[in-house]
């Protein structure tokens, strides 16, 4: 019996696939097995698979059709057999002590979850390499989870499944699963993870290696669901909120910056180039939206939050109603993001070398 199984969902990442199953392969710890999910992939993913089956004994493979990452992950849960599990995405990769420091400290622990930091790059597919472009660390005070949650939340490290480390057991006696939501699954699950959750812990140090990988994912995709999941997340989370009976102040705060990255998110998406609405028809959409009775309530009342210039500029925008400016803004996103960000990461990289 392996005591972590490590889930991979794998749809058409040929191209990074080897790099994310040589950082699991090569892990410090052994006893551990690996689910590989083919979801239906139409490149070589699935060749991959069976490739690195017939290298490791510890990994089986899964040929499905495709039904999406969540699907895929639940099916994972469904057949794994370790005491803990931990969910990697295909397209990034795992430091090679990840499993051994967080299951010993899981285990010793008897933890629910464990939670640890988070590496960001870029890649830069002339140069076929990956660009550094910073870090999320906890660095905290380790405070019991509903006090943490914040904290985790505006550092980008509450949403994810990557950088935690789940008790198997817990997962199954409070059913927690994917939706089938076409984005948002990882958050959708964790809604529901954290509903009861008491045993936390945290390790500093960051394991997970996250991949940018320029306008091909599926947060930077036109998705014409997007209205509907941001609507199902929002109720997701406010109801995790309203569970806890957290503080009426931070319960605003949280549910104001929820909204607004929603709002944006959705936005962006009626102004991407790939949508095949007529300009006209995007331009009602947002403006539907910006008249939308909770998104008056939430965001119109924003003049005690703390905010960095950008959400200050884009709030202001979503409160005027300013669909003009939030149509450029989404546009120049798009065109300029690709090129413009790897300019800055090499010049920023470049200046460290130098120091």
């Amino acid at each position: 019996m392996a005591k972590v199984t490590i889930v991979v969902p794998i749809y058409n990442v040929g191209k990074y696939l080897k790099k994310c199953l040589d950082s699991i392969i090569n892990q410090t710890f052994d006893d551990f097995e690996v689910l590989l999910i083919n979801d239906g992939s139409t490149d070589d993913s699935g060749a991959i698979c069976d490739e690195y089956k017939n290298i490791d004994q510890r990994i089986r493979v899964m040929h499905t059709s495709n039904q999406g990452s969540g699907e895929a992950r639940n099916l994972g849960m469904d057949e794994a057999k370790g005491d803990y599990i931990y969910f990697c995405d295909p397209d990034d990769w795992i430091e090679l002590d990840l499993i051994n420091d967080n299951y010993r400290l899981s285990s010793k622990n008897s933890a629910d979850i464990i939670i640890f930091g988070v590496n960001n790059y870029m890649y830069d597919s002339q140069k076929q390499s990956y660009i550094y472009t910073g870090k999320r660390e906890l660095g905290s005070e380790h405070l019991p989870f509903r006090q943490e949650f914040p904290i985790l939340y505006k550092k980008g490290l509450a949403s994810a499944v990557w950088n935690k480390l789940y008790k198997l057991s817990y997962l199954k006696q409070h059913n927690c699963r994917f939706p089938q939501y076409t984005q948002g699954q990882d958050w959708s699950f964790n809604l529901l993870v954290y509903r009861d959750v008491e045993n936390v812990i945290y390790n500093d140090k960051n394991y997970y290696n996250y991949v940018k990988y320029k306008n091909n994912t599926a947060v930077t995709r036109y998705n014409k669901d997007k209205p509907y999941i941001r609507e199902r997340l929002f109720e997701e989370f406010k109801s995790l909120l309203d569970h806890w009976e957290i503080d009426e102040n931070c319960s605003k705060d949280l549910l104001y910056k929820c909204l607004l990255g929603d709002v944006l998110g959705e936005m962006r998406n009626n102004f991407h180039l790939d949508s095949p609405d007529k300009l006209n028809e995007k331009y009602k959409k947002c403006i539907k939206l910006l008249n939308n009775k909770q998104v008056i309530e939430i965001i119109g009342d924003n003049k005690a939050r703390s905010e960095g210039f950008t959400e200050k500029v884009m709030s202001t925008f979503i409160r005027r109603k300013f669909v003009v400016g939030i149509m450029l803004e989404a546009y120049s996103r798009q065109i300029l993001r690709s090129n413009f960000k790897s300019i800055v990461y090499d010049i920023k990289n470049f200046m460290i070398k130098k120091s």
